[in-house]
């Protein structure tokens, strides 16, 4: 015997779960706190798994010799009493709503700060009340009246060139025979459905070596990704604080990199998000075989864009409701990662909640 509970056992493999450097590429964080101990024992057997088994084998106590059943004595049946936790189904489902709780708060809190930053960019870049507008005159246009000093500017312009502009690999260089457990994202249509044009929950994985092949497909943080076929419109934001500094775009997705001479990179999210300006962008999708937007499209694509430093003013304001955002967006998946770490353990009784200050008057009547 180990002489541990279950318990005991899965909060170890938690501890370890923060060591591993598989789960760390896939995001996954652990339990953190290890013991010095613990982190003697990973580093003598990470990857001596045959090593570990032996070593288990010789400490484990021989089984003891089964021994001969006795007869019954006495009367065959007897009364017995047993202490039983009152109310363990009322507290599980507690601690779950609890977690719900602070996931739904958090989704909704950033819900407010997405909408807070699209009323900003609609007063300043819709609307033209940006900050000192009353002193700015209106010339035409091609797209109608504009702020003087404001101009219609290709995404090519605000790329810095061709190269800003990619799509994802050609043909065979990138497929489902490539996907490994771990390693370096895809991004892919499911990856931009969030409610910050991002979503992390269902990445796949190419390993480093075809990688390599595919940095001329590449995507960083604070890149933006506009999907080619699929579901035209979505447009998504690499978060600034993503786990991954490295990601790679799939065949359905292009990659935008702001050259941060002309504009900022949030400025150009929020434009390209913007409902008239990203329906005239779908607008201009190829409906020859499945509706796509292709390259030329993309890099060609107009907007009006205001001088840089009414951009940097608003990356000032709005930028700070972005990461903010994010920051809720990561602790919804690691409560998210947690609850469902801990769900198997509520429902199998091995954690006992009985003592959490819960209103519990109510099992007395």
């Amino acid at each position: 015997a180990m002489g541990r509970t279950p318990g005991a056992v899965a909060l170890r493999l938690s501890n370890f779960a923060s060591l591993d450097p598989e789960l760390k590429a896939r995001g996954i964080v652990g339990m953190t706190g290890i013991s010095e101990a613990g982190r003697e024992v990973w580093d003598e057997y990470y990857g001596k798994w045959e090593a570990l088994a032996e070593h288990a084998l010789a400490d484990a106590a021989p089984a003891p010799e089964a021994a001969a059943p006795e007869g019954a004595r006495g009367a065959t049946e007897v009364v017995r009493e047993v202490a039983m936790r009152r109310g363990q189904g009322f507290f599980r489902a507690a601690v779950l709503a609890a977690y719900d709780q602070m996931i739904e708060n958090n989704l909704r809190r950033i819900e407010i700060l997405e909408e807070m930053a699209q009323v900003l960019y609609r007063e300043w870049f819709v609307n033209f009340r940006f900050p000192g507008h009353e002193d700015v005159a209106l010339l035409d246009s091609p797209f109608g009246p504009i702020p003087d000093g404001w101009a219609l500017r290709k995404v090519v312009e605000l790329a810095g060139g061709n190269e800003g502009v990619v799509g994802g690999p050609f043909g065979s260089k990138l497929g489902r025979k490539d996907y490994v457990e771990a390693g370096v994202p895809v991004i892919r249509g499911t990856n931009l459905n969030g409610a910050l044009g991002w979503n992390d929950d269902e990445f796949v994985f190419v390993s480093r070596d075809p990688f390599g092949e595919l940095r001329g497909n590449a995507a960083t943080r604070g890149d933006i990704i506009v999907t080619q076929r699929g579901t035209l419109g979505q447009v998504g934001l690499v978060p600034s604080a993503a786990p991954w500094p490295d990601l790679v775009v799939s065949q359905s997705q292009m990659r935008i990199r702001v050259d941060p001479g002309p504009s900022t990179t949030l400025f150009v999210f929020h434009s390209l998000r913007w409902p008239s300006t990203n329906q005239r962008l779908v607008d201009y999708a190829m409906s020859a075989g499945v509706p796509h937007i292709n390259l030329g499209i993309l890099r060609d694509f107009k907007f009006v864009v205001p001088p840089l430093p009414l951009a940097k003013a608003f990356d000032q304001l709005a930028g700070p409701m972005r990461r903010l955002a994010e920051n809720l967006s990561a602790q919804n998946a690691n409560l998210r990662s947690t609850r469902d770490l801990l769900l198997p353990r509520l429902v199998s009784g091995d954690v006992d909640v009985s003592e959490l200050d819960i209103e519990t008057e109510w099992l007395a009547s």
